[in-house]
């Protein structure tokens, strides 16, 4: 499996998602193979160039390896998230459990008469201790499934940090060469890099077996609006001011409006972004993009993993002191209450049809 992997990723360059038909550790596995490669090329290097390319092919994997564990974890998200509704779900059935034993608990008394009272009693008490000792069995094995899952994320998130960390430095590395330096010694963070790599394959290969929900791939009418309460206020291709189509769309929805991830995704961006104001970019998968642009105040960073339906960020508000505490902006008398944002999604780096991800409620032109 892991040299079909690694063909597959030196044909493609970079992992590019479903299309290849393998999973997020295969990836990885790949990556960590493309990069003992290149550590090998690096010790054969014999000139500058040849140096630079080795630097190249390396920095290549890194960025696929990160790629790999982006997609991993957004499954452990999902899975984690998945865990706790269903601890929950435990939760509530065993309190409705007790709560019918206890109701039971008064009735043998009449319904029985008094002289077997105790007899139902004692069968009652029985059937109690019976049902609690299920339930908490059950609770107990979710939560260690649970914990478990934690404890796996948190090893791979660590990982994907040295990973980042070990990238950066190649790409210095590569840059320095480039511009006539001598390049420091890249070996050591090829081998952090592999290291990562390795670490979040084990972290990862310690998953309970059990059918649990994946990250839902964008599909048809199958996602909510990024935009609570947003519905098209244009077309996809529409012409702007200068001519040229649109990629994306204009979401309009009553001031002030939240914008919220629509499934599982990683935050690849998060800021000023000139021209576009502040923006949010959300990998929901291998190859897909959204970004989200126009907005007021974010409530998230780079770099972290967030769940379907957490806060993105905020329009139609005013920021004073930390993000957290977003207000109303004041509008003029007589303004609309009428917001704007800018949604645009790509599949493997060209734009789509929003509309072909989304659940939009209303016409596109009619906010």
């Amino acid at each position: 499996m892991r040299a079909i992997a690694v063909a597959l990723f030196l044909g493609s360059g970079l992992w590019s998602g479903p299309a290849g038909a393998i999973t997020a550790i295969e990836a990885a596995l790949a990556a960590d193979a493309a990069l003992t490669a290149a550590a090998g090329r690096l010790d054969d290097a014999a000139t500058p160039v040849a140096r630079a390319e080795a630097l190249g092919a390396a920095a290549l994997a890194a960025e696929a390896g990160l790629a790999a564990m982006r997609e991993g974890l957004r499954r452990a998200t999902t899975r984690e998230a998945a865990l706790e509704a269903a601890l929950a779900t435990e939760g509530r059935a065993r309190l409705r459990r007790i709560a019918a034993l206890r109701a039971a608990a008064t009735a043998p008394a009449a319904a029985w008469g008094a002289r077997d009272a105790p007899l139902a009693a004692a069968r009652t008490a029985a059937l109690w201790r019976v049902g609690a000792d299920a339930a908490a069995a059950r609770e107990a094995a979710l939560a260690r499934r649970l914990d478990g899952a934690r404890r796996r994320r948190t090893r791979q998130a660590a990982a994907r940090a040295a990973l980042r960390d070990a990238l950066t430095t190649l790409q210095a590395a590569r840059a320095e060469l480039s511009a006539g330096g001598p390049g420091a010694s890249p070996l050591p963070r090829i081998v952090t890099a592999e290291a990562a790599l390795a670490e979040f394959v084990d972290a990862a290969g310690g998953a309970p077996p059990g059918r649990l929900p994946q990250p839902r791939p964008p599909a048809p009418g199958t996602l909510a609006s990024p935009l609570d309460g947003g519905r098209p206020a244009s077309r996809f291709g529409a012409p702007d001011t200068l001519g040229q189509p649109t990629p994306g769309l204009r979401l309009a929805a009553p001031a002030p409006a939240t914008a919220r991830a629509p499934t599982t995704a990683s935050v690849r961006f998060a800021g000023p972004l000139a021209g576009f104001g502040t923006v949010a970019i959300l990998e929901l998968g291998p190859g897909r993009l959204l970004t989200l642009a126009g907005l007021d105040a974010l409530a998230v960073e780079a770099g972290e993993t967030v769940r379907e339906g957490a806060v993105i960020g905020h329009i139609g508000v005013t920021v004073s002191g930390a993000a957290e505490f977003p207000v109303e902006a004041p509008r003029p008398e007589g303004a609309g209450s009428v917001t704007i944002l800018y949604a645009e999604t790509r599949e493997g780096g060209r734009p789509v049809d929003p509309r072909g991800w989304f659940q939009f409620q209303g016409k596109a032109g009619s906010p």
